[in-house]
């Protein structure tokens, strides 16, 4: 049985000069090829003395043993005691330091250094790390994609198992989602309303805007898209927009924009109360 090998490819720059390249470099041989001696000597010096490549290679090794001793029986080992490796390929060019996979990478040693790096240098740089996650043998679920948007101050991940998911569920449930915005007029004043909506596939999502904006109709006429609301106030309402949404798209927004059905139920049952009244 052939057995299939995984790995992850990336390749990324991150934009300093070539001192401060050269310091990452020097830092990520010390981490990985550090005698038993030199990890004592410098875990002794006090913080106040060390250098910035020192500080760099500590930043690092306490970010990667936090990682490593959360290992089942890793959990009382210390970095003199075991080896560290990072696993990033590194070069200097014209723009910056070059980070890549030789054979593998370890994304999580890469954005710890990234992080680490640009923070120490006080970089105020984007960096955008974009993997790939291959497997040598013909498999359905072994190839996907990772991208990490890192900066000094925050590490943002775009999580494709979780687009992925999301597109499988609204394909099997047949829906769309779109951002709808209406313009509601009172006399010469006038306002933009924002919702969300959730609709059939098949069906065409400004026409249930406008079938939901209708049920406000005084006269139940459209007007060229324009909708009276209430003659006596000088009220109307229209359509202004309708943007398509991907299903991730949607999962975010409904965290602050309001949906379809709760903007306009309560104007509805309002509605029905002055009607009855």
């Amino acid at each position: 049985m052939q057995l299939r090998n995984n790995h992850t490819e990336a390749s990324f720059l991150i934009p300093c000069s070539k001192e401060q390249a050269m310091l990452g470099i020097e830092a990520i041989n010390f981490v990985s090829s550090a005698t038993e001696e030199e990890k004592h000597i410098l875990l002794n010096k006090p913080e106040a003395e060390r250098t910035l490549l020192e500080k760099l290679v500590m930043a690092l090794v306490e970010y990667c043993m936090e990682q490593t001793c959360s290992y089942p029986g890793n959990e009382n080992n210390s970095w003199v005691e075991q080896e560290l490796y990072l696993q990033l390929g590194t070069e200097i060019d014209c723009d910056g330091l070059n980070i890549f996979s030789e054979v593998d990478i370890d994304l999580n040693h890469a954005v710890i250094f990234t992080e680490t790096f640009l923070k120490l240098m006080d970089l105020p740089h984007l960096v955008e790390i974009s993997a790939a996650h291959t497997c040598s043998s013909a498999r359905i679920n072994e190839f996907a994609g990772t991208l990490i948007m890192v900066s000094k101050d925050r590490i943002r991940y775009l999580n494709w198992e979780e687009f992925a998911r999301l597109e499988r569920e609204a394909h099997e449930a047949q829906v769309q989602y779109s951002l709808c915005e209406v313009m509601h007029y009172s006399g010469e004043s006038s306002s933009k309303q924002q919702f969300l909506m959730t609709s059939k596939a098949t069906e065409s999502a400004s026409g249930k805007v406008m079938d939901i904006l209708m049920t406000f109709s005084e006269d139940g006429v459209d007007y060229d898209g324009l909708i009276v609301t209430s003659t006596e106030e000088n009220d109307s309402c229209c359509l202004h927009a309708v943007h398509a949404l991907t299903p991730s798209e949607y999962a975010v927004l409904a965290k602050y924009i309001p949906k379809a059905e709760d903007v306009y139920a309560a104007a509805l049952a309002q509605i029905k109360g002055d009607d009855k009244a």
